[in-house]
Order: structure tokens, then C-alpha cells, then sequence
């Protein structure tokens, strides 16, 4: 085995090699042989004097042997076989990508049809997805009117792939928001970088600073940083120069992550006027510290004429501070901490585009408000654009007799929770929701404990996921208030159903009648073990309601059925078709299941959504109690794994925007989906998975127990009896939703031993 992997290992760094010669071979064709000078300066998204004219090396033999070659190995990462050009200067790259495939792909042609509809021709699957292969994408709109209309015909669109992006931002980032990726050979700028006149781009603009002439006198050895800022701005703002920086410093310090100088009021110290510095990234040398204090102070000073008329008077009545570094630490959500860490946000598409907070950041309660500051205020990334996580500690230097700067107080590092076992939390918890379900069931959506005010109109859904949590819980706990309350719900849901056209059935709702009505309500059918031949017809609904791709169409009336329903409802139809499975109340489809399952893998990893962690998870945990299907599990523990990395070391919530005062009660969702992930784990013996989800159980269990309104609280409250019980939606805001104490419920019912 080792030698077979030595081979295996070698085999790789080989074809590797080979990958990156025939690229580079590509590339000094394209320069040579497709850019052209020209004037005026920009065509195709090429900046300069250049225009990229691709047929020139696609319209070759040799062009377009290394061009297929190059983008077969980009279409590596996507299931699809029917390729489609997106425009007729895509064809020769069409052509060459079948040829090389030696038989893996197919060609597909397209002309206009019918409105918006387009006519194919060629081998036609249309139950299996298609990849685009274009030449160049810009920033004009026509590859996604052509994805959109391949849509409109009935087929899927997988993704894509292309020579030439001219950059992120435009349609290739507009179409990855749509959940299509999109993969580039080139960038624009890579192209234009290489030419005549050309540079590339500085990839940490922080550390560049701008034309300038340095002093011929040094600044005295020795200096404080504080003392060596000031000079260095005073200096910068007397002649414009920057002063020549000592070799040394006075005092020990360290600064690898970079260094940054603050100038503030003395009398109003929340009034930052000036600051400046630059980040040291892990790859990156970092300048010797005199001359990076130097060169940061430098910078202060520039910003510090931009805010003030009399920059010099400004400076006499200012504060300086130096803030030191320690060395950039990649990681993740779960490891942000605001009170003990900065962190710094840096774009994997354009990593020029980098954004920061500091610890303790005036305006900032959370970490997840820390790093939404640094990645869309700061450095402006776009919704979806993929970013790498750093965290950094500091030290900072501020003039003698002058406080720290407000936001940068030094903290004492979190309490740590109490020990507590999770089987003694779950068992605590779980009684005290169950009564506040049957104190407040069916009608109460909303609970106001501080006002003891009730807030009613629960929708049909809620309605029917209550009814479920209360048959589960009356399941697996006993009492038969929880049974009653389960049938009370389950009669009024079941008493006047709803016929399609095909004679279907359907849960009769204000709100529309949807796949979720149905797919709760047939749950808690299942829990009941009542009434199997009601569930079965509701099962032969859902059933129904797959297409040709595996995309469920969500509400019986189709004006309604808007994309963002696709992250929730279809994992709850998929659950409840597993639980139904499982009961032999309806047999499976196994191809329309295959489909569905591609479809909502793909939709995962390419448009994931927080909706989707809970029901997903839960799915696909239960279709493999039916048929042990690896791709089910292994689908769950990446739903799994992805959840955790935002789940906070230092508190056990989850840091995300699922609800607008996170974290919250939506942890709760996200513990169903850890809770069926660890059963998985235990029914697959893979024992360090299951404690790990389990151990991660517990950190959250222990968050929402300080969500829980419990009788230490019951001073506090106008009726205790009304709100013992109920889950209040942050740690900022009081009210309970109803939906998230039944979410918690079948959270802790599911980690129930």
C-alpha cells in the first residue's frame, strides 16, 4: 500500500506539472497571437490600449488542442456530460473539448426558438444537466440571458466554464450568485499584466505607499514608536516627505501581522481622525519595525490632511497611538472572538480587496457584527464572494500619560461556561418546553414575556410542525397531554384537505397550500402511527411534485413558487418521503429520489443557505436508515462540517445572518441537523465524528439554555406561568417565537439517549 500510494502521489504531481505547462503554453499563445493594440482602450474588459481577439488562437490546431485540454480539466469538477456554447466564437472550443473528451462529453447546439425558448440540436438529455463553454465573460448581461433561456427550455445548467473572465465582478459573479459556478482559465488583468507597459496588480495595496521623497536627515535612534510616529507626521505634514526611519526602537515589541498608527482627539477620544497602516499576510515579509512605523505614520499623516484644513494644529492637540500585530492567523468563523481578537477579511477572487475591525470595536456586540464590518463596510466584497478569515491579537503603544484608545481596553478572556453533562441539560430543558407548547398551542405565534402579551396567528406550516413536535415529543417522553395535543392540532389540519388536478392532495392554508403543510403534517402522522391512509396519499403528493431534475415545485399555485422556497420546503418533503419509506406507507422512486438529490447537493455547495442545514440534514440522514446510500451520508456530514465552522468557540450560538440579532434562537435549527449528523456517525461506528458532533451539541445546548425563560427568572416576569418555558429569540430581544421552542424541543428530543 504505501508504494501504490507513492505512485498515486507521484502520478499526480506529474499530471500537475503537465496541467500547468500546457496553460502557460496557452497563455504565451494568447499574448502573442490574440491581443491586439488598439484604440480607444477597453473591449472585451481589457483595459489599456489592448483588445483580446480569441479566434485568432481558438480557430487553430494547436489553439485549440491546449484550449480543450485546459477547459476539460475545469469541467472535472462538475457531474454534467452535455456541453453547450454560449455564443458561436464558443464553438471552437465546444468542438475541441468533445474531441478530447474521447467520448466523455457531447455537443449540443442551440438556435432561437419559440419567445424565449431555444431549439436544440444534438443528442438531447433532459433529465441529465448541461455546462456551458464560452470564450470571454465581461460585464454585459448576454451569458446570463443565455443561461436563462436554456432554463426556460427545460433544461438545468450545472455551470460553466470560459477562456477569459474580465474579473469578478459583472456576470461571472452574478452568475455564481444564482448557485451556477463559473471557472476561469484567465483573468483579464493576468493577460494585460503580461504585456508591453503592463504590471501586475499590488495583491496588498495596504503596504504600497504613494510617490513620495524621503529626508536626507534619519530619525534619532532609540525613539518610543509613539515618539517616531509623531515625528514622522509632523514631518510629512511640514514638507511632504517622509522621514528616513532609525534601525532601531526603544522597548520590545513585535508587530509580524502589521502595524497601524491612530491619531485622536485628546479631548473627545472616541474621535478618531486619523488611521493608517498596512497588514503583514503569512506570506508576506514584514519590513523592520522602525520603518514600518514609519511607513504607517506616514500614512496617518496623508489621511490626516484629507480631514483637516490645519493638519499641523491638528496634530499638536492629538493623541497617537501605535498598534502592533502579532502575525495574521488563518481560521475560521467558530474562532472569532470581538473582545480577545481583531480580524482581517481578504477576498479569494480579488485578494487585493482587504478589509478589518479591531477587538472591542465601538458600535460592534458580536463577532459576527465584527466580521459583517470588516467584509462589506471595509473591504466591500460582494454578497458571495469567497473571502479567507484571520484573527490577530495586538499590543498597543499610546503617549505617556494618555488612556488606550477606547475601543482597543484589553479584555479578560471569556467565562467559560459551567460544566454540565448534555444528557442532564436535554433532560432539564426538555420538560419546561413541552408545557409551554400545550400552554400556548395552535394559536399563539408570538410571546412577549416582559408584557405578558400574546401575539396570535400561527400560520398553517408552524401550525403543522407544531403538531409534529408535540407527536414526537408524546413519542418519546410519554405523557399523553402531548398525544392530545398532537391529534387536537392533527384534526383541525386533516378536517378540510384540498384536491389538485390530478386528484393530489393538500393541506388547506391562508397562506397558500404548500409541499412544507403537506410534509409536516404527514410527519406527524407517521409519530402518531394514525390515520396511514391519509399519509399515504400525502406522501404520493410529494412524490408528485418532483420534476424531471429532482427540483420540487413547492405550492400548488405556481405564481407562488419563488426560489428561496427551495432551501427549506424540499428538505422537509424529503424527510417526511424517508419517514414514510421507513413506516412502509409509500415506497420510494429511486430515480426521481437520484435527481433530487443531485439537484439539492448542487444547490448546497454552490447557493448554500442557512435554511438548508436543519431539513437537508435531516433527509438525508434518514434516507440512509432506508437504504444506506453513501452519497446521502456523505452529503450530511459536509452539511455538518460547513455548520460548524461557524459555530463560536467561545459560546457554543452560531455567528451567521440567518436572523437579524444573531446569534439566536435559530441555533436550535442547526442542532437537529448536528443531533441526526452524530446518529449518522454512531450507525456508520465513526466514533470521533459522533463525539465531535455530540461535543458540539453540548456547547450549543448550553447557549440556549440562556435562551430559556426558567424559574430563575420568575420574579422578574408579570406571569411566570405564561412564559416559564418559552425561547427567547437572542440575547438582545426578549420575545419568544413559538416556532423556535418547537424547534428546540425536537432538537433536544433528538439528543435525547
Amino acid at each position: 500500500m504505501p508504494a501504490q500510494r507513492g505512485r498515486q502521489g507521484r502520478s499526480r504531481q506529474k499530471r500537475a506539472a503537465s496541467d500547468a505547462s500546457e496553460r502557460e503554453q496557452l497563455l504565451s499563445l494568447l499574448l502573442k497571437e490574440a491581443m491586439r493594440q488598439e484604440e480607444p482602450a477597453l473591449s472585451e474588459g481589457v483595459p489599456a490600449r489592448w483588445r483580446l481577439d480569441l479566434p485568432a488562437v481558438t480557430l487553430t490546431t494547436r489553439g485549440a488542442e491546449l484550449s480543450g485540454g485546459c477547459l476539460l480539466r475545469l469541467l472535472e469538477a462538475f457531474e454534467g456530460l452535455q456541453l453547450v456554447a454560449a455564443s458561436p466564437r464558443s464553438l471552437p472550443l465546444l468542438q475541441a473539448c468533445v474531441m478530447l473528451s474521447r467520448g466523455k462529453y457531447r455537443g449540443l447546439l442551440t438556435r432561437p426558438g419559440e419567445g424565449s425558448h431555444l431549439t436544440l440540436e444534438g443528442k438531447v438529455d433532459p433529465a441529465q444537466p448541461v455546462l456551458f463553454v464560452h470564450d470571454a465573460i465581461g460585464e454585459g448581461s448576454e451569458l446570463e440571458d443565455f443561461v436563462s433561456r436554456l432554463e426556460q427550455s427545460g433544461l438545468r445548467v450545472e455551470g460553466g466554464v470560459c477562456l477569459v473572465r474580465s474579473g469578478y465582478e459583472g456576470a461571472f459573479s452574478r452568475l455564481r450568485s444564482r448557485g451556477i459556478p463559473v471557472f476561469a482559465l484567465y483573468d483579464t488583468e493576468e493577460l494585460s499584466a503580461r504585456m508591453p507597459g503592463g504590471a501586475p496588480r499590488a495583491l496588498n495595496p495596504g503596504r504600497v505607499l504613494p510617490p513620495h521623497e524621503v529626508t536626507s536627515e534619519k530619525a534619532p535612534e532609540g525613539l518610543q514608536p509613539v515618539e517616531l510616529a509623531r515625528q514622522v507626521i509632523a514631518e510629512a505634514l511640514r514638507s511632504g516627505k517622509l522621514l528616513r526611519p532609525p534601525r532601531r526602537l526603544a522597548g520590545r515589541y513585535s508587530g509580524p501581522g502589521g502595524v497601524w498608527v491612530s491619531v485622536y482627539s485628546k479631548d473627545a477620544p472616541h474621535e478618531l481622525l486619523a488611521h493608517n497602516g498596512f497588514w503583514n499576510f503569512p506570506e508576506e515579509k514584514a519590513p523592520a519595525l522602525a520603518i514600518a512605523v514609519s511607513q504607517a505614520a506616514f500614512l496617518a499623516a496623508r489621511q490626516l490632511t484629507r480631514v483637516s484644513p490645519e493638519p499641523l494644529a491638528t496634530l499638536e492637540r492629538s493623541a497617537i497611538s501605535v498598534t502592533f500585530c502579532a502575525a495574521l492567523e488563518p481560521c475560521e468563523v467558530a474562532q472569532l472572538d470581538s473582545e480577545r481578537h481583531g480580524l482581517v477579511v481578504r477576498s479569494r477572487e480579488r485578494p487585493y480587496l482587504v478589509g478589518g475591525a479591531p477587538p472591542r470595536m465601538p458600535g460592534i456586540s458580536n463577532a459576527w457584527q465584527q466580521l459583517e464590518h470588516a467584509r462589506t463596510l471595509d473591504a466591500r466584497l460582494l454578497p458571495t464572494e469567497p473571502f479567507t478569515l484571520y484573527r490577530y491579537s495586538l499590543q498597543e503603544v499610546v503617549e505617556p500619560g494618555l488612556p488606550p484608545e477606547p475601543s482597543r481596553v484589553e479584555s479578560k478572556p471569556p467565562v467559560e461556561a459551567s460544566p454540565k453533562t448534555l444528557g442532564e441539560s436535554v433532560s432539564r430543558l426538555t420538560p419546561p418546553l413541552c408545557k409551554f407548547l400545550l400552554r400556548h398551542l395552535g394559536a399563539t405565534a408570538r410571546y412577549e414575556p416582559s408584557s405578558d402579551a400574546i401575539h396570535q396567528g400561527l400560520d398553517t406550516a408552524r401550525l403543522a410542525h407544531q403538531a409534529w413536535a408535540l407527536a414526537r415529543a408524546h413519542r418519546k417522553l410519554g405523557p399523553a397531554p402531548l398525544g392530545e395535543g398532537a391529534r387536537t392540532l392533527l384534526t383541525a389540519l386533516t378536517s378540510d384537505l384540498v384536491f389538485d388536478d390530478t386528484e393530489h392532495v393538500w393541506i388547506r392554508a391562508d397562506e397558500g397550500a404548500s409541499i412544507s403543510q403537506v410534509a409536516l403534517v404527514l410527519l406527524a402522522l407517521l409519530e402518531t402511527g394514525e390515520d396511514m391512509a391519509t399519509a399515504q396519499t400525502l406522501a404520493a403528493t410529494l412524490w408528485s411534485r418532483m420534476g424531471v431534475h429532482g427540483r420540487f415545485s413547492c405550492y400548488l399555485e405556481p405564481a407562488a413558487d419563488g426560489d428561496p422556497w427551495q432551501d427549506s420546503m424540499p428538505g422537509q418533503a424529503l424527510l417526511a418521503l424517508a419517514r414514510a419509506a421507513q413506516e412502509n406507507v409509500h415506497a420510494a422512486d429511486a430515480a426521481k429520489l437520484a435527481q433530487a438529490w443531485r439537484f439539492y447537493r448542487h444547490r448546497f455547495r454552490y447557493k448554500r443557505h442557512w435554511d438548508q442545514v436543519s431539513w437537508l440534514t435531516q433527509a438525508a440522514v434518514a434516507w440512509w436508515h432506508v437504504d444506506r446510500d453513501a452519497e446521502a451520508a456523505r452529503l450530511a456530514f459536509e452539511i455538518c462540517d460547513w455548520a460548524l465552522t461557524y459555530q463560536s468557540e467561545t459560546t457554543g450560538a452560531f455567528l451567521n445572518d440567518h436572523q437579524p440579532d444573531a446569534p439566536g434562537a435559530t441555533t436550535a435549527l442547526y442542532l437537529e441537523a448536528l443531533a441526526a449528523g452524530a446518529e449518522l456517525a454512531a450507525g456508520l461506528r465513526d466514533r470521533t465524528r459522533q463525539q465531535r458532533y455530540l461535543d458540539a451539541c453540548a456547547r450549543g445546548v448550553s447557549f440556549l439554555d440562556t435562551l430559556v425563560i426558567q424559574e430563575r427568572e420568575a420574579a422578574l416576569l408579570p406571569n411566570p406561568r405564561h412564559a416559564l418555558g418559552g425561547v427567547r429569540s437572542s440575547l438582545e430581544r426578549s420575545e419568544v417565537q413559538v416556532e423556535s421552542v418547537q424547534h428546540a424541543l425536537l432538537a433536544l428530543l433528538a439528543l435525547r439517549r
